[in-house]
């Protein structure tokens, strides 16, 4: 009842320019303090919203590493136990009973096998050769050969010739693996 009465009394002495100046005032103070709190509440959403996008983003990106990670670690595994199985493949006897096999023993010009360390106690066992005077039909049934194998891999593969009628020049680089065997 009190503050009724105050706001009479306001009423009753102030002119009507002076209250409506008053009245004014209060719905701009009123009217400035709710927007002030719509933005304040819009812009605090909407900051919400930008970090739940962020943290989704990044949860699915975990996620995806963690599926990737999984997968290599059993590749490693499946890796592993190939080359624990088999442990006395020799990738130059490999090749040249492939070779053998094909009739192309006339056709190797050069043939160099190297090792190179990697980490994890593994070395790397690579056969460069190169090929003269093939055909594409002996080189699709070479390469189909070796990689039918599962235990070598194509490092590089390089294929020119001087015409469309010319035979074949090919430089090929196969490597294996191996666990634990030093220089």
């Amino acid at each position: 009842m009190k503050i009724i009465q105050q706001i009479q009394v306001f009423l009753t002495s102030h002119t009507l320019n002076e209250v409506k100046r008053a009245l004014l005032i209060a719905a701009a103070a009123i009217t400035a303090l709710t927007g002030s709190l719509m933005y304040y509440r819009y812009h605090t959403l909407t900051t919400i919203y930008k970090n739940i996008r962020t943290i989704n983003k990044r949860r699915i990106q975990a996620a995806q590493i963690i599926g990737k990670n999984t997968q290599l670690n059993e590749a490693k595994k499946y890796i592993k136990t190939l080359l624990i199985k088999d442990r006395d493949f020799m990738i130059a006897q490999f090749f040249d009973d492939n070779i053998k096999k094909q009739g192309l023993t006339s056709k190797v010009s050069k043939k160099v096998t190297s090792r190179h360390a990697l980490k994890d106690d593994y070395q790397e066992i690579r056969l460069n050769a190169s090929l003269l005077g093939i055909n594409t039909k002996q080189l699709v049934k070479l390469l189909h050969l070796l990689e039918e194998k599962q235990r070598v891999y194509i490092k590089e593969l390089d294929i020119s010739h001087a015409s469309s009628s010319a035979p074949l020049e090919v430089n090929l680089v196969i490597a294996t693996l191996e666990i634990g065997k030093k220089k």
